[in-house]
């Protein structure tokens, strides 16, 4: 995380985070984005990452490099925070 930002204690959080050169904003402000939306993000080291990741010994996530059906090699992380909707 390189910083975070919010006008008050109660108010939505903005963020920016980097990685091995890869910055991404992220918000919880109204209308920047719906909850459960999808980034797409581009990148080479793919398996690097992957080691990377695996290596924390992480037990609630461990993605794996699957290839998706446009025959792209994709691996899927979730946000850590975000909380699964209710069961109805």
């Amino acid at each position: 995380m390189e910083w975070e930002h919010r006008f008050d204690e109660t108010a939505p959080l903005y963020m920016h985070v980097s990685h091995d050169g890869l910055l991404l904003h992220l918000s919880e402000h109204h209308g920047d984005a719906c909850p459960g939306s999808t980034a797409v993000v581009q990148t080479t080291g793919l398996e690097a990452y992957h080691r990377e990741i695996t290596a924390k010994g992480y037990r609630f996530m461990r993605p794996s490099i699957e290839v998706a059906p446009w025959n792209a090699r994709a691996m899927e992380v979730i946000d850590p925070l975000r909380q699964p909707a209710p069961l109805q």
